[in-house]
């Protein structure tokens, strides 16, 4: 039996985020959206189910952010998690957008298991 592992690396974690000015779809076509500040929405879903003095900063700091933000390799990932693991499909692929601006700046490895 053959498996195949794909693991998706992102060149530049650290980066700026405005979470006041988000895309929202509003269907799975991605043809229809809203443009949205989540900045109290993701801050409450980490404030709400993140563990830790790390998580109650960042929630802090998501909900007293002012336009575009610095956030460490770290934060992007706990705000990824928390994206994935507590809200809803279309709030995922935003938070995703946002994270992620250019998909094709991300490199792929691919472990083949026999």
């Amino acid at each position: 039996m053959k498996i195949t592992i794909l693991f998706i690396h992102l060149l530049a974690i650290d980066m700026k985020i405005n979470f006041e000015n988000v895309k929202i779809y509003t269907d799975i076509t991605r043809k229809n959206f809203f443009e949205a500040d989540v900045k109290e929405q993701i801050a409450d879903v980490i404030y709400k189910h993140g563990n830790g003095i790390r998580a109650h900063a960042l929630a802090l700091k998501i909900y007293n952010s002012k336009g575009e933000t610095e956030f460490t390799d770290d934060e992007v990932i706990m705000i990824s998690q928390a994206a994935e693991n507590f809200c809803t499909p279309n709030f995922i692929d935003a938070i995703h957008e946002i994270l992620n601006p250019n998909p094709e700046s991300q490199t792929e490895e691919v472990l083949h298991v026999k």
